[in-house]
């Protein structure tokens, strides 16, 4: 007996040992990844996704992203709403190693919303006049996809206020007011009479020429774009602005020329309900309005852009620009702040998040491109091998020609093989070998460990041949 691998022979039967069943069951275990197919090349899926939509983003100009980069995504989510939970839940990104992509969704949380604003945070950044790739996925509708941590959306969204609010992950500045005390990453300016509640969001209410003002604790690069999503303003001409400032605030000085905030050299974005909206600067204490628009009403997107010196840009809601090409100072490291004031009365301005996201090259945001779902489909492939085993020779041809027979059904059908089940059952003259095989459409094969394992056997068979010769 060759203890070795297995084998009994005798001159009146023919024994199969374990080794050899073992060795058998291995050749027909096909090697097999949780890989699609997507314009030629392997994706791989996240446990769970049923179908996904491809995603190409284009960086047009000559120069890199930074990395890691904040890109913008508009989907018509209306037209994949077959596929899609109510309120978008069962979405997520990943990249074609199945790794999930960071996102967080800003707004139109409706499988019925023709313009769905996502983030998504690309580690790598784009390179210049290049492309990257990105993957939409939708699991189960009944499922919920939306977590803290890598997928989520804009605090407000949720039914519960930030449960899914993953912007802190997503963006490398940014604050939800949350719960019912501010962040301790702001420092408050307060003139008399002046409050700022949170509760779940931040209110800020100021008497009649008085300003309320939160500030950063730490500085923050002025070169990427500095927003605040204000929900709400009362008051005719109530003023709010998101500033980027060289010092912080200092004692209220008396209202006179504009003399307000307390700030003395800054750039800001500023809205006057009811009045106008104004792209503005502090220099010294006193304030100089650069170009300005009719106002704007809540609920906006206050943006303020100062990348290099002399350029400044103000917009809302990712238009309605203004600019200016003002070299008051440097763009530098800044002081990141946002301001109430009342102009001509008492009011009140109500913020759900602030946040910084880098500036794109040029100014201009990688273009996008969305191709077709793609499902998911499971199949079933059986294949059934049935031999006489008759002696040890013969056993071994048998299992290295059933290999081969595997590798190709699999090659034509571009299957891959997940899960094997194999038995044998022997007797004093045969046995039969049945392998039921399972197939994802989308899966691919590797064929090199496979041929390693032919390779191995046949080996062995010829070894073990070689030592029966008398």
């Amino acid at each position: 007996m060759d203890e070795s691998l297995g084998f009994a022979a005798g001159p009146s039967s023919q024994k199969v040992g374990p080794i050899a069943v073992f060795l058998l069951a291995l050749l027909l275990l096909p090697a097999h990844g949780a890989l699609a197919q997507s314009a030629g090349s392997s994706v791989a899926v996240p446990s769970g996704i049923l179908y996904y939509v491809p995603i190409t983003i284009e960086n047009t100009q000559p120069i890199p992203t930074s990395a890691p980069f904040q890109q913008l995504l508009t989907v018509d989510s209306a037209s994949y709403s077959s596929i899609e939970a109510s309120n978008l839940q069962n979405v997520e990104f990943f990249d074609a190693g199945g790794n999930v992509v960071p996102s967080w969704l800003e707004s139109g949380d409706s499988n019925l919303a023709t313009g769905t604003v996502y983030w998504l945070l690309l580690g790598s950044g784009i390179p210049g006049d290049s492309q990257a790739y990105v993957y939409m996925g939708f699991g189960s509708v009944n499922v919920n996809l939306f977590n803290s941590l890598v997928t989520g959306e804009a605090p407000q969204l949720s039914p519960v206020y930030g449960e899914y609010d993953d912007g802190a992950r997503v963006f490398g500045f940014y604050d939800n007011f949350a719960g019912n005390a501010l962040n301790p990453m702001w420092s408050t300016y307060l003139q008399s009479g002046e409050s700022i509640t949170v509760s779940n969001g931040a209110t800020f209410t100021s008497l009649y020429k008085t300003s309320t003002t939160i500030y950063s604790r730490s500085v923050v690069s002025s070169t990427q774009w500095l927003e605040a999503y204000v929900s709400s303003e009362s008051g005719t001409g109530q003023y709010d602005a998101l500033m980027y400032s060289l010092t912080p605030p200092t004692a209220a000085p008396p209202y006179t020329s504009f003399n307000w905030l307390g700030y003395t050299d800054a750039y800001g974005a500023a809205d006057a309900n009811g009045v106008s909206r104004d792209l503005l600067k502090v220099v010294g204490g006193s304030e100089t309005i650069l170009t300005s628009a009719p106002s704007y009403a809540a609920p906006f997107i206050s943006q303020l852009a100062w990348p290099t010196s002399g350029s400044e840009t103000e917009m809302i809601n990712y238009g309605n620009s203004l600019s200016s090409n003002d070299n008051s100072f440097a763009s530098t490291n800044c002081i990141v702040s946002f301001s109430s004031y009342g102009n001509d009365g008492s009011g009140t301005v109500s913020l759900n998040w602030i946040r910084q996201r880098e500036y794109p090259p040029n100014g201009v945001m990688p273009m996008t491109v969305l191709g077709a779902p793609t499902p998911i489909v499971t199949t079933t492939v059986t294949q059934t091998v049935t031999t006489t085993l008759t002696s040890t020779q013969t056993i071994m041809q048998t299992s290295t020609q059933t290999i081969i027979q595997a590798t190709t059904m699999t090659i034509i059908s571009t299957a891959t093989v997940p899960t094997t089940t194999t038995t044998a059952t022997t007797s004093s003259t045969t046995a039969t070998v049945t392998t039921t095989t399972t197939a994802s459409t989308y899966a691919y094969v590797s064929l090199g460990v496979t041929a390693i394992v032919v390779l191995i056997v046949v080996a062995l068979a010829a070894w073990v041949l070689r030592g029966r010769r008398p």
